[in-house]
């Protein structure tokens, strides 16, 4: 199966779709991967002002019962626990393509 390539401004809607799916994922950042396990998706917040548009990813981790935070810039890949439909294709990794 291959990878499938998105936006950084897609992420969004690809995260509420694995959200809403319940699919567990773990989050690659540009040093490689940055969780060696699968959380669970529990909120996607976007926080617009005057000076900064950030969009944050809430996880869940359920086999410690914590919770962190993360900005959606700093993911570079997304792997699933079980596939997805996106797009009209099938995939169990993103990677986010960044225009140059």
């Amino acid at each position: 199966m291959e990878t499938f390539s998105v936006y950084l401004s897609q992420l969004p809607q690809v995260f509420r779709k694995i959200q809403n799916n319940k699919i567990p994922v773990k989050i690659y950042n540009h040093s490689g991967q940055w969780s060696d396990h699968f959380f669970q998706v529990l909120e996607i917040k976007e926080i617009k002002d005057k000076g900064y548009d950030v969009t944050v990813l809430i996880l869940f981790d359920p086999e410690t019962s914590d919770a962190t935070a993360l900005d959606m810039k700093s993911i570079s890949g997304v792997e699933l626990m079980s596939e997805l439909e996106f797009e009209r294709q099938r995939t169990k990794k993103f990677t986010v393509v960044r225009p140059k």
